[in-house]
C-alpha cells in the first residue's frame, strides 16, 4: 500500500498526470492573455477500450437416465432393476446384485454372470416396450446342468439366461433374438 501511494506522489510531483493518458489527451495549454484567441480545436475523443465480457454458456440439464428393465426371477420371486448409465452402457457398477439375482435357484451357488448378457435383455426389452420380464433360469450349477442333461450348457459359464417377456410371444421373442450378434 505504501509503495502505491509514494507512487501516485511521485506521479504529482513529476508533473505526470495520476491516470495513465496520451498525450494526445491532454487538456490544451491556456491561451496567453490579452492575445485574440481562436476557436479551440475539440480534441479528439479517445474511447476506452471495452473488455470483452466472457460469455456464460447456458447450462443445459443433463439427459434423463434411460429406463429401467424390470427383472423377476419366477423361482426366488426377487426382482431386479437393469438400470443403465446415462450413457445407456450396462457396466459392473450398474450391475450390482446381478450375479446374486441370477444366481442357481437349484443350490443358491452364485457364479460371475456375463455383462454382455445383460445388455442383451436390455436390448431386447427395450425393442419390446420395457415390460416385465421373467426370468425362468440363470446361471446353473455344473451338477444340475449335467442332471438336465447338457453338461456344456452355456448357463454353467454365466453366458445364458432363459427368460419370457409378459404380453410378448415367445415365437416373436425367439425370432428377435435371433437377429442379434452372436445369440443362440
Amino acid at each position: 500500500m505504501y509503495r502505491a501511494a509514494a507512487l501516485c506522489m511521485t506521479l504529482a510531483l513529476a508533473g505526470v498526470p495520476a491516470r495513465a493518458q496520451s498525450p494526445s489527451s491532454l487538456p490544451p495549454p491556456p491561451p496567453p492573455s490579452g492575445a485574440a484567441t481562436a476557436p479551440a480545436p475539440t480534441p479528439p475523443i479517445t474511447t476506452i477500450p471495452k473488455v470483452a465480457a466472457k460469455k456464460r454458456k447456458k447450462k443445459t440439464p443433463p439427459p434423463p437416465p434411460p429406463p429401467a428393465a424390470e427383472l423377476l426371477a419366477l423361482n426366488t420371486r426377487e426382482t431386479f432393476k437393469l438400470q443403465p448409465d446415462r450413457q445407456g452402457r450396462i457396466t459392473a457398477k450398474t450391475l450390482h446384485g446381478w450375479n446374486r439375482f441370477l444366481r442357481c435357484h437349484h443350490t443358491g451357488r452364485v457364479h460371475q454372470m456375463s455383462t454382455r448378457l445383460a445388455q442383451l435383455i436390455y436390448d431386447v426389452d427395450k425393442h419390446f416396450g420395457f415390460k416385465r420380464i421373467l426370468v425362468v433360469a440363470g446361471y446353473r450349477a455344473p451338477r444340475i446342468a449335467r442332471e438336465k442333461g447338457n453338461p456344456k450348457s452355456p448357463h454353467k459359464k454365466g453366458v445364458a439366461c432363459d427368460f419370457r417377456i409378459e404380453g410378448v410371444p415367445n415365437g416373436d421373442l425367439r425370432d428377435f433374438e435371433r437377429t442379434l450378434p452372436h445369440v443362440g
